[in-house]
């Protein structure tokens, strides 16, 4: 063997053995970073397991409730406003005069009608828009009682329901005891008030409470309803804020059960979020006559019901829709 294979056989024995090495150092490098991190990543995975990421809750202050301020419920609006601070409510006055058409709501998610009757076809319209882009509402007393024929027929199918009759003596209410309507418990039950009876209109629309009284039997309290619900209405069957009707603590406690129903809905979208099953707008055909006021024609009802009780006469000089 030549001096040269001699040394190639000695560098290639050396190099594999600095291989070898490199490999078990390498190896035995990379077992103790394992052993010694392991405790370390347990531990971590465990705190974040243990730590619990609370479910984000919509607070109040998302909810923007808007009240309506208008001719029908002036007498009571001292009252009104006294149940609103007594539920200590944030809420936003809305000059009923001043919606036209193109009113857009804009901030308002729940709208308070206490007792307006007299709605313009604009008025509707703008209402009805608001409605279809997410915006719910709550209606109190003979909503749209002075409005013209027309918007009555639509008010039935916008809110699910219209007064047909005010109650012949004070009842107390008796809402329905279901999981799905925990809402309700927030209301009382024990105050006897005058209210009214309401017929409910369409297929959503759902009866959550009667009206009891120690002489009703079964058959005639199911008759007397006396709160409405539907998905995006409810309608509370008296004079909400009238000293007439309720007490205040009665009337927050339906307000507030109201807004809580509301507050819990998964359904409900920004009002300024277009709702992609809400129906469009009906067109107004021309008026008739000339000075007749345009017709509202609402969607087609499921069935057919009982016409309103007429409106009665107003002395002239009185604001007619």
């Amino acid at each position: 063997m030549t001096r040269f294979q001699s040394y190639l056989s000695s560098w290639v024995r050396h190099s594999h053995r600095s291989v070898a090495v490199y490999f078990r150092a390498a190896l035995i490098g990379t077992l103790t970073g394992t052993l010694i991190s392991s405790p370390i990543l347990v531990f971590r995975g465990w705190a974040q397991s243990s730590t619990v990421t609370p479910a984000p809750i919509q607070s109040q202050q998302d909810r923007v409730l808007g009240v309506v301020q208008s001719e029908d419920n002036a007498d009571q609006w001292q009252g009104i406003i006294d149940r609103l601070e007594a539920g200590d409510i944030s809420y936003q006055v809305i000059e009923w005069q001043q919606v036209q058409r193109e009113t857009e709501f804009r901030h308002i998610t729940v709208l308070l009608l206490p007792n307006v009757e007299t709605i313009t076809s604009d008025q509707f319209l703008a209402l009805q828009d608001w409605v279809n882009r997410g915006g719910r509402l709550i209606v109190t007393g003979q909503i749209g009682n002075h409005s013209s024929a027309g918007v009555q027929r639509a008010l039935r199918s916008l809110v699910g329901a219209y007064w047909v009759d005010a109650l012949p003596e004070p009842a107390t209410l008796d809402p329905m005891i279901l999981n799905s309507h925990r809402w309700l418990r927030e209301g009382d039950a024990s105050e006897q008030i005058v209210g009214g009876v309401l017929v409910p209109n369409g297929l959503s629309s759902q009866s959550v409470a009667t009206w009891d009284h120690s002489d009703t039997d079964d058959a005639t309290r199911a008759d007397r309803v006396a709160i409405v619900l539907t998905q995006q209405a409810i309608y509370l069957g008296w004079n909400w804020g009238s000293s007439d009707s309720g007490s205040i603590e009665f009337d927050s406690s339906w307000l507030s059960a109201a807004l809580t129903r509301f507050q819990n809905s998964p359904s409900i979208s920004p009002p300024d979020s277009p709702v992609a099953t809400s129906p469009p707008l009906t067109p107004l055909p021309p008026p008739s006559r000339e000075g007749d006021e345009k017709a509202v024609t609402p969607p087609p009802a499921a069935a057919a019901l009982p016409s309103p009780p007429t409106a009665p006469s107003r002395r002239s000089g009185d604001r007619l829709a």
